[in-house]
């Protein structure tokens, strides 16, 4: 998937990650609208707030199950490829690595999905407030 992303292939790489992603049981739908798109930014955003503070962080566990830190390792793959294709997509990949990570803990791929969550926020939303705060 990687190589095909390097090949300039990244339409056919993402299509291979959600499909790989559909086996690990973190589905996701090629279709995704603006209004569930926007719903799940801001619900995410609200999850993430108890990360407010350095210790907060270093209070959640390593990530130990292996199919979700599989899972982290493809979303993490098709942020670059979905973010050319579509910010809503984008997004919602983001949302889900920073839902993994307060759900199941820590993942080596945990502050790529901090960091994709601000720039969707800014993305989708288009609170720069809110997304630089993050």
């Amino acid at each position: 998937i990687e190589s095909l992303v390097m090949a300039g292939k990244a339409e056919m790489a993402l299509d291979y990650s959600l499909e790989v992603l559909r086996y690990l049981g973190e589905p996701f739908s090629n279709d995704i609208d603006k209004a569930a798109a926007e719903k799940e930014l801001i619900e995410t955003h609200k999850m993430a707030q108890q990360i407010s503070s350095p210790a907060s962080l270093e209070a959640i566990p390593a990530m130990k199950d292996p199919v979700k830190i599989k899972a982290m390792h493809f979303l993490y793959i098709s942020t670059w490829s979905s973010h050319q294709r579509s910010s809503r997509l984008f997004s919602v990949i983001c949302c889900r690595m920073v839902r993994l990570t307060l759900s199941h803990g820590l993942n080596f791929y945990s502050s790529a999905g901090m960091a994709g969550l601000a720039r969707a926020y800014t993305a989708v939303l288009r609170n720069y407030t809110a997304g630089y705060k993050m």
